[in-house]
């Protein structure tokens, strides 16, 4: 073999050992950063891990005082209101004069309604007792307790309870919760006069979707995201469901959760309608 020949054959070995040690190393690369980026997802998997179980044992401990709270409310301040009516009854016996006997049978009926006002409200407080109630008993039992204070006009519509789709126990404390918190955002900040609230079953969609609307002031043009706002979100999060906060047609403000219920309703064994 001449030298010029020689001198080919080693140009091209060279040339291929330069190429092949140049796709070594872009595979090196590639798989480096493969290797990198499919780390950076896994921590943030993680991290989201993280952040839902943080967030589920925040509202497990809310929900657990609230219980407690409760409890405290039926049994020991029912039982002191319930020791006043007693009382007061057992006045009836006494010779009063006709208007004495007047106000010891209002303040008996008073006692009486006080009572039945608070064993609906401990109701309200408790996760178990919302569970056993379901969502559209949970939420009518809330707006009536609100119509008693004559300072908002209510409106309640939702789908009828044979359609109400099967969801899991603690997606229907969830979204109790979620409404619990946006007609508080009415009562307290919307300066409303009618208050609406709807739940809707969209089955072709299997969507369940949840309003709650007002017609006072509106959000303002740049409004910053409270503690209720806050913790409205972390409750839609932990139900994978959408939540949408914008204006209504009444002229306030509308709060929108649409859930999917296939997904809410395999995740958790304990399931329940209405």
């Amino acid at each position: 073999m001449s030298d010029a020949s020689q001198v080919v054959v080693l140009f091209v070995y060279g040339s291929l050992f330069v190429v092949l040690i140049i796709i070594v190393i872009v595979l090196l690369v590639f798989l480096t950063r493969h290797k990198a980026r499919n780390y950076e997802l896994r921590l943030q998997e993680v991290q989201q891990q993280f952040e839902q179980e943080t967030m589920k044992t925040k509202l497990e401990l809310q929900e657990e005082v609230l219980t407690k709270v409760s409890g405290e409310i039926h049994d020991h301040i029912g039982q002191v209101l319930a020791g006043v009516a007693l009382a007061l009854q057992s006045l009836e016996a006494e010779k009063l004069t006709e208007r004495g006997t007047r106000i010891v049978d209002g303040s008996v009926q008073r006692v009486i309604a006080a009572t039945e006002e608070l064993r609906n409200l401990s109701h309200l407080m408790s996760g178990t007792k919302v569970e056993g109630l379901g969502l559209i008993e949970a939420l009518r039992r809330e707006l009536e307790f609100l119509s008693l204070t004559k300072k908002l006009q209510v409106k309640y519509h939702h789908c009828d309870r044979q359609a109400f789709p099967a969801i899991s126990r603690s997606a229907i404390i969830l979204l109790f919760r979620i409404a619990q918190e946006a007609i508080k955002n009415v009562i307290n900040h919307a300066s409303a006069g009618l208050l609406e609230v709807t739940i809707d079953y969209l089955r072709d969609m299997n969507t369940l979707v949840m309003t709650v609307s007002d017609d006072g002031k509106g959000l303002p043009q740049a409004y910053r995201e409270g503690m209720g706002l806050s913790s409205m979100k972390q409750r839609a999060s932990l139900l994978h469901a959408q939540l949408d906060i914008g204006n209504s047609s009444l002229g306030g403000t509308l709060v929108t959760i649409k859930l999917k219920t296939d997904y809410n309703a395999n995740k958790n064994n304990h399931r329940h309608r209405g």
